[in-house]
This record gives C-alpha cells, sequence and structure tokens, in this order.
C-alpha cells in the first residue's frame, strides 16, 4: 500500500530524536534543551497566549480580576 511507502513516513531527524529519548518538554531535550526555569516560563507564556486567543474568538470571558497575567516577564 503507498501510504506505508518511506516517502510518507517521519524524518530521519524526528526518528534519531525518538530513539534518543530527545522527546520535547517531557525530557526536557529535543529540538529546544528546557532548563526548569526556562520550561516554567515557555509553558505560562504559551498558556497565557491560548487564554488570549480563546478570548479573542469570544470562548471565553475572563473577569478583569482573575489573576490571568496581562504581560509575563522573563526569567
Amino acid at each position: 500500500m503507498i501510504l506505508f511507502d518511506e516517502w510518507f513516513g517521519p524524518p530521519k531527524i524526528i526518528e534519531e530524536k525518538m530513539k534518543s529519548g530527545e522527546i520535547g518538554m517531557k525530557a526536557k531535550k529535543g529540538f529546544y534543551d528546557f532548563e526548569e526555569e526556562k520550561l516554567s516560563y515557555y509553558q505560562l507564556k504559551v498558556l497565557t497566549k491560548f487564554i488570549d486567543l480563546l478570548q479573542r474568538f469570544e470562548f471565553i470571558k475572563i473577569p478583569e480580576k482573575s489573576g490571568v497575567p496581562q504581560e509575563i516577564e522573563s526569567p
């Protein structure tokens, strides 16, 4: 079957990263290396962007005094 052809498989770099255990945030290694402080900062930054996106599309409305940071400071 054509879908199982090597053409449709993952890139070699992905296979190498998976075999070496460099699977991203969970392992703190992958295409990026995460230190504990930077990982927490990155996760908070992504979550804040996601919440902002939900607000822009009016999926959620967050009260002004909710404790959700409007801007994130770098560590």
